[in-house]
């Protein structure tokens, strides 16, 4: 209990320095005192602790009903967590056009992470029509103030050309000023600029640098990369048991790419004993996490009986739901594994296929 007391002290400004042995109900209370007399700033931690359960029982609803109450007050933080609460659905019903007022309310009193959510919420089409140069023009406002994932979405962009000119030099000078910043997902787009040399010259040794930088930050994407240089060779030794190891650390992660990479592993027995049975529960567990991918791979293991029992009906429900998902190939896959199945067959897999994406769909809602 003194520990969480010390942190809330820490987390909460304003509040009087007390003992450790100051109650979180203490501490609470004070700041319940503070909101209710009109402070924007205690109202908006009052959120936080409601949010996040730190001192009082975790409430989502509780947490929207103060965060409400500073951004009527035009607490630009509230506001931005008011706008996620209802892109999330979270403490309230989703409401996405919603999410993206109050972004735009705080984007416009110039607070830079608001910036930065409505350039993602332009190039995914939340709460708007889809805009890649709208969201080139919000990403660009906000990484000009030093919004670190804002710099590194706009070197996506300009990598990839889209909603501007691709321009791989000015990629990278954004994706170094976020590394510099220590942005993980930054120094990973980095590695992959010295891995393929693109806007600066190849240097697969700085490539491995940069990814290991990001895998030791913790970044699950960084830990795939390396896996991969270790397969291949590439800045290091090859290596296929080090690989494995880098791709297992990036799948316990929750990483779908590590999992359907380490279940081919396992599949093909490179790095690992063969083992289809794991090759199939690696797959497995990245399809029900939506991988187009895993599903591919997991339906021909159920339509050729590797690793798991065969089953044309489950088989077709997956590579069903690939399709949904836009697997590569998974149309063309779905119409040749129909030939050999019987109408009962297929019914029943586009039965198992609706069940499937019904529970994909509630997994993706409680993110």
């Amino acid at each position: 209990m003194k520990t969480t007391a010390a942190v809330l002290l820490l987390v909460l400004p304003g509040v009087a320095q007390k003992s450790l042995a100051g109650s979180l109900e203490e501490i609470i209370a004070e700041y319940v005192r503070k909101a209710e007399a009109g402070d924007a700033d205690a109202m908006s931690m009052l959120g936080s602790c409601w949010e996040g359960g730190r001192g009082v029982p975790r409430d989502a609803g509780m947490a929207v009903h103060w965060y409400r109450r500073a951004a009527d007050q035009g607490h630009c933080m509230s506001m931005i967590k008011l706008g996620s609460c209802y892109m999330e659905g979270t403490g309230l019903d989703q409401d996405r056009e919603e999410a993206v007022k109050w972004y735009r309310r705080a984007a416009d009193q110039g607070h830079s992470i608001a910036m930065g959510l409505m350039g993602s919420c332009y190039a995914k089409g939340a709460g708007v029509t889809q805009d890649q140069k709208e969201a080139v023009a919000w990403f660009r406002k906000a990484a000009d103030k030093h919004e670190m994932v804002a710099m590194t979405e706009l070197g996506r962009c300009l990598a990839e050309g889209k909603g501007v000119a691709k321009d791989d030099k000015e990629a990278v000078a954004w994706f170094r000023k976020a590394a510099g910043m220590l942005e993980v997902s930054a120094m990973t787009e980095l590695g992959r600029c010295y891995a393929r040399g693109a806007g600066v010259s190849q240097n697969q040794n700085e490539a491995v640098s940069w990814f290991r930088k990001a895998a030791d930050a913790g970044e699950s994407s960084a830990m795939v990369e390396i896996g991969g240089c270790y397969a291949e060779g590439r800045g290091v030794p090859q290596d296929m048991i080090e690989s494995v190891a880098w791709l297992r650390r990036a799948a316990n992660l929750g990483d779908t790419t590590a999992m359907v990479r380490l279940g081919s592993c396992y599949a093909k027995g490179d790095g690992v004993h063969r083992d289809q049975k794991q090759a199939a529960a690696w797959y497995c567990m990245a399809a029900e996490k939506g991988s187009a991918m895993a599903m591919i791979e997991l339906s021909a293991c159920y339509t050729k009986g590797t690793g798991v029992l065969q089953d044309f009906a489950t088989a077709y429900a997956w590579i069903n739901l690939a399709s949904v998902e836009g697997g590569i190939g998974a149309l063309e896959l779905r119409a040749e594994l129909a030939k050999s199945m019987t109408r009962e067959q297929i019914a029943e897999g586009q039965s198992i296929s609706r069940d499937l994406l019904t529970k994909l769909e509630g997994t993706r809602a409680k993110k």
